[in-house]
């Protein structure tokens, strides 16, 4: 850059001390006459547009066409010499240094001390070249600066931009377009000074609606900290953005903030919108909202069939926090690959139309906390595809310890889906989970413990549980139907063998509404196994529904014990049902007017002690109803018998079986004869005058005909 001649007068005079007019301005070597040695004059710093001497002044300053005109010299010194308009001397320096001259090297600014340095020296390594876009950081040359602050990316305050500074050290480093600018003219690389994390905006992304597929994929490949800031509309999508850094942090302002869409044109062979490729651990995605572009349609055939939102196959450990999911076919597909355990997600919103999450090969721990699943961002038309019966919610085959708590699913099909796969099934349990309006936990293989959740159904095709296989254990859930279903609320089906078919219900309540069962063993060849114990039923009043509310085909073994059944009131109906004399237990119950179907021959099965059977506790000659006991105690009278008031109503017609006896003189029992029990004693003969007696009374809640 050529050295810019100041006037050391401010500018040129005439002889009078008026400002110069049409005077004649002559530039030459240092301690000649600049008449005859001139040097080269130019108009620009670049030295590339020459000027004609003598140069010509209007009001005191050299001037181009009128206007005054700065002008340069390769030199950092020259002669000067200004005469009128009719050739009086009016100036002449012939030794002249420039004080500001912009030269590196001993002179000029390189002889002027500042701050430690020289003043050329301050302007090319501490003070930044503002520029207002990254295309023109890329046209600074290293040679005159080291430092630049871009207001911009494309221009000044669109977000993007940052502090930039030049690397002697890196000839070789590639243009990412984000964090290393290179200026293809010197190849001088200017890097962003950044603390570990860069916004999209600072990687060319606009957030305007249009494609910013390449600015993002750029961004996560410098393998930074990745933040995107607010958009002025969403950051359109074309193409999948592949992450290779292992634990990298993508994250938004917020989930209906920093929103991702997937466009119409988006490339439908991609593997995913965001793809995990970089083993243990993946990516983590928080804040932010990722959706696509669905025609508004009432037929599945017609939707756009785009890849997951996140493809995290194989991506062990990634987690998701605080972010929406809408309009996918799939959110997030864990389905595959080596391993894909170790997930965490939480505080995900989410409506896909095949499946939320689907998970199977994960070796580890997935989980899953307070998911909401419903038909976010769907028009009407689409929410009758959600819920035609076709959406899965969550569906594991392989998880080595599945975890779903805290979350709300609410869509017509499959809420949850525990199958299994070559890889193998699913152990884990589930917790505090709403199953709304649709019921719909399905299970073919696994083992799973679920507790303290909540299942409606109201629609009478749909059921809350589903099982054909695997071991089922639920505790304390209350589940109801609003309607009366078609299905069993609750079914067990499949072969049944010692390790599949188990399901166990054990405290909580079960709630149905009209002719309708509860619960379900289907005929199998095998051994489903029921277990359901201490829960509470609420059933249907003054009706005579001709459905069981606990049917037990064939095949099915099951232990009922402990539960309580509503009233029955007026009509008839039975609790239990039970088709075989297999190995069932039934037994301490109350079932407060509600009878059981039981078969004509009972000898492997044990039913006992069960209260409030409508009119008889005895079933084909086997005693199913509560057994009471009650004890008497006193002296014999004088003669060695006792008459005395056992205060059971109707015992002649109760009882079934009643003993006494007297102590001895070694204090042993000794058998009284029992002479009869009425409505209002028990009589018995033949002790000792004044011995102590205990007699015992046991009897059933109905009366028994003779």
């Amino acid at each position: 850059m050529g050295n810019m001649v100041v006037n050391p007068i401010a500018f040129f005079t005439d002889l009078l001390g008026k400002p110069l007019q049409k005077g004649s301005v002559y530039i030459g070597t240092a301690n000649t006459n600049p008449v005859t040695n001139q040097l080269t004059v130019y108009q620009d710093a670049a030295m590339t547009i020459p000027m004609t001497q003598p140069l010509t002044t209007t009001n005191g300053f050299v001037s181009l066409n009128g206007s005054p005109q700065p002008f340069f010299v390769n030199a950092a010194s020259y002669a000067l010499l200004v005469n009128d308009s009719n050739g009086n001397l009016c100036l002449s320096i012939p030794n002249y240094t420039n004080p500001l001259a912009n030269q590196v090297g001993s002179g000029g600014a390189g002889q002027i001390g500042f701050d430690g340095t020289t003043l050329d020296q301050q302007f090319a390594n501490r003070v930044n070249r503002v520029v207002d876009s990254i295309a023109v950081l890329r046209t600074i040359s290293k040679a005159t600066y080291t430092r630049a602050f871009v207001t911009g990316y494309y221009a000044a305050h669109d977000g993007g931009g940052g502090p930039y500074q030049y690397d002697p050290n890196d000839t070789a480093s590639a243009d990412n377009g984000v964090t290393i600018i290179v200026n293809p003219t010197d190849g001088g690389r200017w890097k962003l000074q950044h603390l570990g994390r860069i916004s999209l905006m600072q990687a060319g992304a606009k957030g305007d609606g249009s494609d910013d597929t390449t600015p993002i994929q750029n961004a996560v490949a410098t393998g930074l900290r990745i933040f995107a800031p607010k958009p002025s509309a969403f950051y359109g999508l074309t193409n999948g953005i592949s992450y290779t850094t292992k634990g990298q942090i993508f994250e938004g302002d917020g989930r209906q903030i920093s929103v991702f869409k997937a466009l119409a044109t988006f490339n439908l062979s991609a593997l995913g919108v965001f793809i995990g490729n970089t083993g243990e651990e993946g990516p983590h995605f928080r804040n932010l909202k990722i959706t696509f572009v669905q025609p508004d349609t009432g037929t599945r055939a017609n939707l756009t069939n785009f890849p997951p939102a996140l493809y995290m196959r194989s991506t062990p450990r990634f987690t998701v926090e605080n972010m929406a999911i809408t309009q996918a076919m799939t959110g997030i597909d864990m389905a595959g690959g080596t391993n894909s355990g170790g997930a965490f997600i939480t505080q995900l919103e989410m409506s896909a139309y095949n499946f939320g999450v689907n998970i199977d090969g994960a070796q580890d721990s997935v989980r899953i906390n307070k998911l909401h699943f419903w038909n976010f961002d769907l028009t009407t038309n689409q929410v009758a595809i959600f819920n035609d019966g076709n959406t899965t919610g969550v569906q594991s085959a392989r998880c080595d310890d599945f975890r779903l708590s805290d979350s709300l699913l609410i869509n017509n099909g499959k809420q949850v889906n525990f199958t299994s796969s070559a890889s193998g099934s699913t152990f884990g349990e589930v917790i505090n989970t709403d199953f709304d309006t649709y019921g719909g936990l399905y299970m073919s293989a696994g083992d799973i413990s679920m507790s303290a959740c909540f299942m409606s159904v109201g629609f009478a095709a749909n059921q809350a549980i589903y099982q054909t296989g695997g071991m089922l254990k639920v505790a304390g859930c209350e589940i109801e139907a609003a309607v009366a279903t078609t299905n069993p609320l609750i079914q067990l089906s499949g072969p049944g063998t010692i390790s599949s078919g188990y399901l166990s219900i054990v405290g909580g309540m079960i709630r149905i509404s009209g002719d309708a069962q509860a619960v379900s063993v289907a005929a199998s060849s095998g051994t489903n196994q029921l277990i359901v114990d201490g829960v509470q039923f609420t059933l249907p009043q003054n009706t005579s529904p001709a459905n069981a509310v606990i049917a037990v085909a064939a095949g099915g073994r099951a232990t009922i014990t402990n539960c309580r059944a509503t009233d029955k009131g007026t009509g008839t109906g039975n609790f239990v049902q039970v088709v075989v004399d297999e190995n069932h237990v039934i037994e301490d119950n109350a079932l407060l007017g509600w009878g059981m179907s039981l078969p004509a021959t009972m000898v492997n099965m044990v039913v006992s002690n069960n209260s409030g059977p409508p009119g008889n506790d005895f079933t084909n000659g086997y005693l199913t109803g509560a057994m009471k006991t009650k004890r008497l105690t006193g002296t014999l009278d004088g003669s060695g018998n006792l008459t005395v008031a056992h205060g059971i109503t109707s015992a002649q017609q109760k009882g079934l079986m009643a003993q006494a006896f007297y102590k001895g003189a070694s204090g042993e029992m000794r058998p009284l004869t029992l002479g009869y029990i009425d409505g209002t004693n028990l009589n018995a003969t033949g002790g000792t005058a004044s011995a102590a007696y205990r007699a015992t009374i046991m009897w059933t809640e109905t009366q028994q005909g003779w």
